[in-house]
């Protein structure tokens, strides 16, 4: 063989090497991809599941959330800022669910379900007070998404089966 062969063979052995390092890298690039979207999936779920429990196994807390849902003006200064604290750890968790729902990394299903959850938190007499108050203090996106979608702009009133 001669050099020029050497070289062409080298030449091949190297497109092949390029060739099969970027597959590779493909590969590699759609299973982190795949990983990404698993662990926002889970890390939805766990933080609604962490709220749930807030609620569920504090008293005050639940108390707290189930007046200021049927009137928050009637809840002292105190408990009015707890209610919104909750509202806002409510509209974050929700927040965070659609922003990755719009990158790819949550489904429309699961997107559509944690918003099944907030939107009739925000349309009682206190979620909506408390969503005017704190709007401001989520995404741009996420607050004219929600504001468009709040269908039916009046208030409902928190009673037994309706209750969120």
């Amino acid at each position: 063989m001669n050099w020029e062969a050497l070289g062409a063979l080298g030449e091949i052995v190297g497109s092949v090497a390029v060739v099969v390092t970027i597959a590779y890298l493909a590969v590699q690039m759609r299973e982190s991809r795949r990983f990404a979207k698993s662990a926002s999936a889970n890390q939805s779920r766990a933080a609604v599941n962490d709220f749930l429990r807030g609620l569920s196994d504090n008293n005050e807390i639940a108390r707290i959330y189930s007046a200021g849902l049927k009137d928050r003006s009637a809840l002292e200064d105190h408990e009015r800022l707890r209610f919104d604290l909750v509202i806002f750890q409510m509209l974050r968790i929700t927040e965070t669910a659609y922003l990755e729902h719009q990158d790819g990394f949550i489904s429309a299903e699961i997107w559509e379900s944690q918003w099944r959850q907030a939107q009739p938190i925000l349309r009682t007499i206190g979620g909506m007070e408390s969503w005017s108050g704190q709007k401001g203090l989520v995404s741009v996106s996420f607050m004219q998404w929600v504001d468009g979608h709040l269908e039916d702009t009046s208030p409902r009133p928190v009673n037994g089966r309706d209750e969120p």
